[in-house]
């Protein structure tokens, strides 16, 4: 097996490089350049097995079709339109990275990041340029909207990595709050995005959705606040990206017996396990979770599916809600 170390990996590019300028390099060539270009000597039974693995080792999957020259005495690929560079792939792997782009896809067109676009179009490139045949689509995905703040997602995860604590004046409950903050992590949610971070103000970790970000200056010369953020840990017992610490229950629910694939199958929560199967088919169902919105939504809508068992103020909030609902629908 070839070495993966990079001053091999680099050797090998050099050695690629100089074979696809078609001036037939020799051995000594070769080593030349390599000493010249890593600053180090070189053997030549180094560079016949670095040769050897281009050609032969399956773990680098070059396949470089190198052949001496006896006539120039020198070095050639057989194949003029070879390089190291390109993907060396067979039709089969070549429709598994198709497949991959069709799902990063699923975000282009939004204004998710620039950078990000630009990436995808690249691989996309890439991969159609080594094909001779482009294949009809096999993934259809749901196409993602533009959503507010998705100008600033670069920003925000330049912040993160550079460990850069920011000013905010962000809304909540509709009023307008300051506040500095020092980011964590960028968390998705049903399309919509959220930053992770310490709150200053409120001396604990928070969730902010970005769509309520509003003049935000970097405070290069604060210290920031790390406070071993671990985000299984963090989000353990919500349902999206909803927290309230003190604010946790078992809660049950009975499922009628013709959702019992969907709930097994995606589970409402990790914590999910069944308690209890009845003789009408139907089944209850145990998960321990914070009281959110998220939580509400998601038990709602399943209809008359679903029905709260304990804990009761969660039953008489979903009741309220739906007497509410129902009203929208009265006759008059």
């Amino acid at each position: 097996m070839a070495s993966l170390n990079k001053q091999a990996l680099i050797r090998y590019r050099i050695i690629d490089e100089l074979i696809r300028k078609g001036d037939y390099p020799s051995m000594q060539d070769i080593i030349s350049k390599c000493e010249y270009r890593l600053g180090k000597w070189f053997s030549v039974e180094t560079i016949q097995k670095d040769i050897e693995a281009m050609k032969n080792d399956i773990s680098l999957g070059y396949e470089a079709p190198i052949y001496y020259n006896r006539t120039y005495k020198g070095y050639e690929y057989t194949d003029e339109n070879y390089s190291v560079n390109n993907l060396n792939l067979k039709k089969e792997e070549y429709e598994v990275l198709e497949n991959a782009v069709d799902l990063l896809k699923q975000f282009k067109g939004t204004r998710l990041s620039s950078n990000y676009n630009n990436a995808v179009n690249k691989i996309l490139t890439g991969i159609r340029a080594s094909q001779s045949n482009k294949s009809a689509p096999v993934i259809s995905l749901e196409f993602q909207t533009d959503f507010a703040g998705g100008e600033l997602f670069d920003d925000f995860i330049e912040f993160i990595k550079e460990k850069t604590a920011i000013s905010v004046v962000y809304t909540f409950n509709n009023q307008f709050r300051g506040d500095i903050i020092h980011p964590y992590m960028l968390k998705e949610y049903e399309n919509r995005w959220y930053l992770i971070a310490y709150s200053e103000d409120s001396e604990k970790i928070k969730v902010f959705d970005i769509r309520f970000l509003y003049d935000i200056y970097i405070l290069t010369g604060r210290k920031f606040i790390f406070k071993n953020f671990n985000a299984d840990s963090f989000f353990k017992h919500s349902i999206g990206v909803g927290i309230i610490e003190n604010f946790k229950e078992k809660v049950q629910i009975e499922f009628k017996r013709k959702v019992y694939d969907e709930i097994n199958s995606i589970p409402l929560h990790q914590s999910q396990k069944i308690i209890k199967y009845k003789k009408n088919g139907n089944f209850i169902i145990e998960i321990e979770v914070y009281v959110t919105n998220e939580l509400l939504n998601k038990i709602l809508s399943f209809g008359a599916a679903a029905t709260i068992i304990k804990p009761m103020y969660i039953a008489d909030t979903l009741q309220f809600v739906i007497q509410e609902m129902l009203k929208n629908y009265t006759k008059k």
